[in-house]
């Protein structure tokens, strides 16, 4: 039989409707096919280690508008032990292309920086012969499933419920260490490298995390905007990783905006109304966690440094394929009990 496969195009409008153009996109299912095998493995549909078989990918056509508009995707395991088994995400999955597509169209004067726009997805059919559909799904087959998962109950760390979709938990001395090494950069960006532990609870059918570290990263190029991991990085967060030896993985990066810098020209009444005094996940941010980071258990910590004495943190990670910002619960040192970070708790509003 044919392999159905889709060329995807996101359309353009202004606020008021007006077209702005389409872009042919090729997306990035990496994070999907991630995400789909981690909520197979933490509903039990398969172990850790097992090949649950290829995932394909199926758009979703809008209710509204019907083909060839998508409003979602659907990302299944076929074959395997998780055959069958699927999640979806919501059009939303492309929102990283449509900001590119509208980059371009603010360098070409086509759109205002800072304009609003509106994005809509819409699939195209591209049907290939029996010779080429075992080449299609080559590149989905990933290796056997293997986070490191240890069983252990959500309770260790408090009396808590599961329902958070990836429960992430950080010590309060890690959060101080990042507040502290963002005052102490002069500026400039800064981050690192989290490492720690990934549980799976079984009675509640929950994946978490835990981390227990935050690897400075030395060797980076950083200016007041941006932050670029070296090799040389790595390689130190590798042989940190192992002189350790606590069987720790890492889960993610942290990095700061200082905003402060930034805003430092601007009147104080203009100050108080910057976008940027909120919390964010930039488009550079998204590119490097997409790139470094497309493990569905993959988080990343933010520090905003609004002013000197004043911080922000967040928290950002997959959930369907599509990064958010999440919620973290702060483990405080007097106790086993998990409290909430009151950065986080105000980040959720």
């Amino acid at each position: 039989m044919p392999n159905v496969d889709f060329q995807y195009v996101i359309d353009l409008t202004n606020a008021k409707g007006a077209p702005l153009g389409q872009t042919p996109v090729h997306p990035d299912w990496t994070s999907a096919r991630h995400w789909v095998r981690m909520e197979a493995v933490r509903q039990g549909r398969v172990g850790e280690g097992e090949i649950p078989g290829a995932v394909v990918v199926h758009p979703v056509w809008s209710a509204s508008g019907g083909r060839p508009q998508v409003e979602g995707f659907r990302f299944e395991i076929t074959g395997g032990a998780g055959d069958g088994f699927f999640v979806t995400a919501g059009v939303e999955y492309l929102q990283n292309w449509a900001e590119v597509s509208a980059s371009a169209l603010v360098q070409s004067n086509q759109l205002e920086r800072g304009e609003s726009y509106r994005y809509q997805v819409f699939a195209f059919p591209e049907v290939k012969g029996e010779s080429t559909q075992q080449m299609e799904l080559a590149p989905f087959e990933e290796p056997p499933i293997s986070f490191g998962l240890t069983d252990r109950s959500l309770n260790d760390l408090g009396a808590i419920s599961g329902e958070e979709e990836y429960p992430v938990f950080f010590p309060r001395q890690i959060i101080g260490e990042t507040e502290e090494l963002t005052e102490g950069a002069g500026g400039k960006e800064t981050g690192g490298l989290l490492v720690g532990k990934l549980f799976r609870d079984p009675g509640q059918s929950v994946i978490f995390a835990e981390v227990t570290a935050q690897i400075p990263a030395r060797h980076v190029e950083a200016s007041e905007t941006n932050l670029a991991f070296t090799s040389e990085t790595w390689s130190q967060a590798r042989s940190a990783l192992r002189l350790r030896k606590k069987n720790e993985t890492f889960l993610g990066w942290w990095h700061s905006h200082p905003v402060k810098e930034w805003c430092k020209a601007c009147p104080a009444e203009k100050r108080k109304k910057c976008p940027l005094l909120v919390d964010f996940f930039s488009l550079q941010d998204r590119h490097l966690h997409q790139t470094a980071f497309p493990g569905a258990h993959s988080i990343a910590l933010v520090v905003n440094q609004l002013a000197s004495d004043h911080q922000t943190i967040s928290l950002f990670g997959w959930s369907r394929g599509v990064l958010s910002q999440r919620k973290y619960q702060v483990l405080d040192p007097s106790t086993t009990e998990p409290k909430k970070d009151p950065a986080a708790n105000e980040a959720q509003k």
